[in-house]
């Protein structure tokens, strides 16, 4: 038996952006998992060179930028941010980082939490899907089916009795 559910229009378009979000999560994640493991990537030195800050209302993010060598000599980056504000870092400072193979940022070795946004962003992502119809429009077997009618009103009974007649 198949779904008899089709999604409006609003719907649809519930979807589509929720079906957006989680492609774009999924893209994301294992480079933000392997940012959350302080074990993982190429151990290193970042040099910090300039700091750059963007205001928003009620909140400042700051990175750094400069150059990172890694432990063994054998990758050297330049112009690259370091993933977090750094705390206490001012410029010509060295930090032990991580180079985890993203492009144009190294990680600070105490791990990154970049996890938990692509988390919630997968949630959100699953909800719209959700709230959308998708996972109604590959039901199959619906289960009972609940009456609103008063008892006595439903098709079966009038089926038993086609003149519709009750009891004297």
């Amino acid at each position: 038996m198949r779904s008899t559910f089709r999604p409006a229009a609003f719907d649809v378009m519930v979807m589509l952006v929720g079906g957006l979000i989680l492609g774009l999560v999924l893209t994301q994640l294992p480079q933000a998992l392997r940012a959350a493991d302080a074990e993982a990537g190429t151990p290193g030195v970042f040099t910090a060179e300039s700091r750059s800050c963007i205001s928003h209302p009620g909140h400042t993010s700051c990175s750094w930028q400069g150059r990172f060598r890694s432990d063994d000599g054998t990758s050297q980056r330049v112009d690259v941010g370091l993933y977090g504000d750094g705390p206490g870092v001012s410029p010509g400072d060295q930090v032990t980082a991580r180079d985890i193979g993203r492009s144009g940022h190294v990680y600070m070795m105490s791990g990154s939490r970049e996890w938990i946004m692509s988390a919630l962003l997968g949630l959100l992502a699953l909800f719209l899907l959700h709230r959308g119809g998708l996972f109604r429009m590959f039901r199959t077997d619906s289960g009972p089916v609940r009456s609103s009618e008063p008892p006595g009103d439903s098709q079966r009974d009038l089926q038993d009795d086609p003149q519709g007649s009750t009891p004297a």
